[in-house]
Protein backbone atom coordinates (compact mmCIF):
# COMPACT_ATOMS: atom_id res chain seq x y z
CA UNK A 1 0.00 0.00 0.00
CA UNK A 2 1.39 3.25 -0.98
CA UNK A 3 0.09 7.21 0.52
CA UNK A 4 -0.43 8.96 -3.18
CA UNK A 5 -1.60 12.16 -2.26
CA UNK A 6 -3.27 13.78 1.58
CA UNK A 7 -6.17 15.63 2.20
CA UNK A 8 -6.65 18.34 5.11
CA UNK A 9 -7.40 14.84 7.64
CA UNK A 10 -7.06 11.81 5.00
CA UNK A 11 -4.68 10.02 2.79
CA UNK A 12 -5.23 8.75 -0.76
CA UNK A 13 -4.12 5.44 -0.93
CA UNK A 14 -2.66 2.85 -4.13
CA UNK A 15 -3.32 -0.44 -2.80
CA UNK A 16 -3.33 -3.93 -4.86
CA UNK A 17 -6.27 -5.82 -4.95
CA UNK A 18 -4.90 -8.58 -2.18
CA UNK A 19 -4.64 -5.75 0.62
CA UNK A 20 -7.76 -4.38 -0.57
CA UNK A 21 -8.89 -7.99 0.47
CA UNK A 22 -7.07 -8.05 3.62
CA UNK A 23 -8.92 -4.58 4.24
CA UNK A 24 -12.33 -5.89 4.28
CA UNK A 25 -11.40 -9.12 6.06
CA UNK A 26 -10.14 -11.94 3.33
CA UNK A 27 -7.00 -13.85 3.14
CA UNK A 28 -6.86 -13.15 -0.37
CA UNK A 29 -8.76 -11.11 -3.32
CA UNK A 30 -9.62 -14.61 -5.18
CA UNK A 31 -11.48 -16.34 -1.72
CA UNK A 32 -15.06 -17.51 -2.47
CA UNK A 33 -17.05 -14.27 -1.36
CA UNK A 34 -14.74 -11.63 -1.41
CA UNK A 35 -16.38 -8.59 -3.15
CA UNK A 36 -14.41 -5.91 -4.73
CA UNK A 37 -15.04 -2.82 -3.87
CA UNK A 38 -16.42 -0.14 -6.47
CA UNK A 39 -14.72 3.48 -6.78
CA UNK A 40 -16.74 5.48 -4.21
CA UNK A 41 -17.05 2.74 -1.71
CA UNK A 42 -16.17 2.91 1.77
CA UNK A 43 -13.86 0.42 4.23
CA UNK A 44 -14.94 0.60 7.75
CA UNK A 45 -11.31 0.40 8.84
CA UNK A 46 -11.95 1.24 12.33
CA UNK A 47 -15.10 -0.90 13.37
CA UNK A 48 -12.55 -3.61 12.07
CA UNK A 49 -9.25 -2.28 14.28
CA UNK A 50 -12.15 -1.75 17.56
CA UNK A 51 -12.76 -5.48 17.27
CA UNK A 52 -9.18 -6.39 17.01
CA UNK A 53 -8.43 -4.57 19.91
CA UNK A 54 -11.49 -6.03 22.17
CA UNK A 55 -9.50 -9.44 21.28
CA UNK A 56 -6.33 -8.11 22.29
CA UNK A 57 -7.59 -6.79 25.61
CA UNK A 58 -9.44 -10.21 26.07
CA UNK A 59 -5.79 -11.80 26.49
CA UNK A 60 -6.24 -12.14 30.04
CA UNK A 61 -9.52 -13.02 30.32
CA UNK A 62 -8.55 -16.22 27.55
CA UNK A 63 -5.78 -17.02 29.87
CA UNK A 64 -7.54 -17.37 32.68
CA UNK A 65 -10.20 -19.55 31.17
CA UNK A 66 -7.49 -21.44 29.63
CA UNK A 67 -5.61 -22.11 33.07
CA UNK A 68 -8.93 -23.00 34.60
CA UNK A 69 -10.19 -25.69 31.97
CA UNK A 70 -6.51 -27.00 32.01
CA UNK A 71 -6.89 -27.65 36.02
CA UNK A 72 -10.25 -29.28 35.19
CA UNK A 73 -8.27 -31.85 32.76
CA UNK A 74 -5.79 -32.68 35.51
CA UNK A 75 -8.08 -33.21 37.94
CA UNK A 76 -10.48 -35.11 35.94
CA UNK A 77 -7.02 -36.90 35.02
CA UNK A 78 -6.32 -38.01 38.49
CA UNK A 79 -9.49 -38.94 39.83
CA UNK A 80 -9.98 -41.41 36.53
CA UNK A 81 -8.82 -44.40 37.91
CA UNK A 82 -11.11 -43.94 40.99
CA UNK A 83 -13.72 -42.95 39.05
CA UNK A 84 -13.42 -46.31 37.05
CA UNK A 85 -12.71 -48.70 40.45
CA UNK A 86 -15.85 -47.08 41.86
CA UNK A 87 -17.84 -47.81 38.55
CA UNK A 88 -16.52 -51.28 38.86
CA UNK A 89 -17.05 -51.96 42.49
CA UNK A 90 -20.71 -50.42 42.18
CA UNK A 91 -23.37 -53.47 41.53
CA UNK A 92 -25.20 -53.31 38.71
Amino acid sequence: MKIIGRGDDSFIIEARRNEVANLIGYYWAGEKGCPMPKIGDEINISAMYEKLSDIKQMTGVRDTIKNAATSILNTVEIASPVIEALAKAAPQ
